[in-house]
């Protein structure tokens, strides 16, 4: 009950929904990397093998695996040959073992010629049965296919890609090639990323889940909801909200029948030299809060300047704009702060033949506004 409680609080829904986005996110974008980084890695070392291949190609021949079949051959010149020659290409190549193989009589695959040397650990010399570890790969290579490497090879005692290729004689399979590649390192480093992965996604998800807790509990405090664009001292909107709500009226135009009334303080600075600006910001909140007060609040009143306030009235009429201001009017001397007080105030409604757009009526109230001013002083 309580997990099915907590789950419908919705700054837990938005942090469950910011945990399954980072996983998705962080699991789809490491996969990616990681088999990028795979593939090409066994692109590279491929582009190796089939140069490889075509040099042993080139210098071994069906005589090569007649008669060179047995330990004792390895005295003979040719294998002497053979096997400098293979030395020479895996060193080049940067390839840890390379050998040919052939099958006997009897179907048994065994070795023929390699890079080693006789006094190799590893050596295994002609006529010996290939490993059976490598049996059923380099079996397909005496069926005429060429053999790669899907993955690191991890043994015991090393880690390595390996690579079988059939030797061919026309069409005819005479014999085969394995290459095997030293990948410790390849392995060691990837072995790394899987270790590793797993922590980095599980502290991605632990931060992006505190950061969109902290962030949602924060945006979604009222104190915070709508700060950009709320004035501070008086709790109206602000001239940045005002410019925002201007500009979305004359893109959408949506400006038809809007009325606007422009308001002024009167003598503001005068009240804030004689009694200090404390006396200045009461005289400014009062006024906000005779709009704020309005058990019907007409429009949406923006405070746009230290002394200037402005209201946006859709559908408006001259009859909703003069209750408006009648009612502004009566909560405003209701404060014992502003009997001596007093503000201007004009209004338009916005008329396409008059009016290019709002700002057009706009400054028609404010004319008005000032005229009112001018008459009250």
């Amino acid at each position: 009950m309580k997990l099915h409680g907590l789950l419908k609080r919705v700054d837990i829904q938005v942090m469950l929904l910011t945990t399954i986005i980072v996983i998705l996110a962080t699991v789809s974008c490491t996969s990616i990397m990681y088999n990028v980084t795979y593939t090409h890695t066994l692109d590279n070392i491929r582009y190796h093998a089939e140069d490889t291949y075509e040099l042993v190609c080139q210098e071994i021949s069906r005589t090569d695996f007649n008669i060179i079949t047995l330990e004792t051959d390895v005295n003979i010149e040719r294998y002497k040959e053979l096997q400098k020659e293979l030395a020479y290409i895996s060193k080049a190549a940067g390839i840890a073992y390379i050998f040919t193989a052939y099958m006997d009589n009897e179907g048994v695959i065994r070795h023929h010629v390699s890079n080693l040397t006789t006094e190799s650990e590893n050596y295994k010399y002609p006529g010996q049965a290939v490993d059976p570890r490598t049996y059923d790969k380099i079996s397909h290579a005496f069926d005429g296919q060429r053999v790669y490497p899907s993955d690191i090879k991890n043994l015991d005692i090393s880690q390595f890609y390996s690579f079988y290729y059939p030797i061919l004689e026309g069409e005819e399979v005479i014999g085969a090639l394995g290459i095997i590649f030293d990948a410790s390192r390849q392995y060691q480093t990837f072995h790394n990323i899987r270790i590793f992965i797993p922590i980095i996604i599980g502290l991605s998800l632990l931060l992006a889940g505190v950061v969109s807790y902290i962030v949602f509990k924060r945006i979604s405090n009222p104190f915070y909801q709508d700060m950009s664009n709320t004035d501070i001292m008086t709790g109206l909107k602000n001239r940045n909200a005002y410019q925002i709500d201007l500009n979305n009226m004359i893109v959408k135009n949506e400006m038809k029948n809007v009325g606007v009334v422009v308001f002024d303080l009167n003598g503001l600075k005068k009240l804030n030299d004689e009694k200090g600006h404390d006396a200045g910001d009461r005289f400014i909140c009062n006024f906000a809060n005779s709009y704020k007060n309005l058990k019907e609040r007409i429009g949406v009143m923006y405070r746009i300047g230290g002394d200037e306030f402005v209201v946006f009235i859709p559908n408006a009429t001259k009859e909703i704009i003069k209750k408006l201001l009648s009612n502004i009017k009566e909560e405003f001397y209701n404060f014992k702060e502003t009997e001596d007080l007093s503000y201007s105030a004009g209004y338009a409604i916005f008329d396409e033949e008059l009016d290019k757009n709002i700002n057009k009526t706009i400054r028609r109230a404010d004319e008005l506004m000032y005229k009112f001013k001018r008459q009250n002083n």
